[in-house]
């Protein structure tokens, strides 16, 4: 057992990331929970709350496929949190939450809705 440093929690050393050569346990001082907040802070400005409020939103799948992140986690374990935080890289903004190959393939198509309208009805024509 650990406290983290950041909610002061007593944790189970599985609750903290293993890289950490400076320290005698190899955890870092922070929990998963704890840290991966903090990167949704800096990173999309939305906090636990506003990801898990987006989950029930979303009805816990994906904004594209509609894929049930349960599905997903049966699919590969080794997802902690299989839907992935979707933002336009013009605003910044959040857009939504999707799985892993939405948000890649809309990646692919440079976040670009005439290139994704134009693959759709090439495959609409090809059906």
């Amino acid at each position: 057992m650990k406290e983290c440093k950041k909610c002061k929690k007593l944790k189970s050393l599985d609750s903290f990331v293993n890289r950490y050569t400076r320290y005698k346990d190899g955890k870092d001082t922070w929990c998963k929970d704890c840290k991966r907040n903090s990167t949704r802070i800096m990173k999309y400005g939305i906090n636990n709350e506003d990801y898990i409020n987006l989950l029930i939103k979303q009805e816990y799948k994906c904004a594209i496929c509609k894929i049930h992140e349960d599905d997903l986690l049966k699919n590969n374990n080794k997802i902690y949190f299989p839907l992935c935080i979707d933002h336009s890289h013009k605003t910044n903004k959040v857009r939504g939450l999707l799985c892993h190959k939405c948000n890649r393939s809309i990646g692919l198509l440079n976040d670009d809705s005439s290139i994704l309208y134009n693959a759709f009805k090439y495959l609409k024509e090809h059906e």
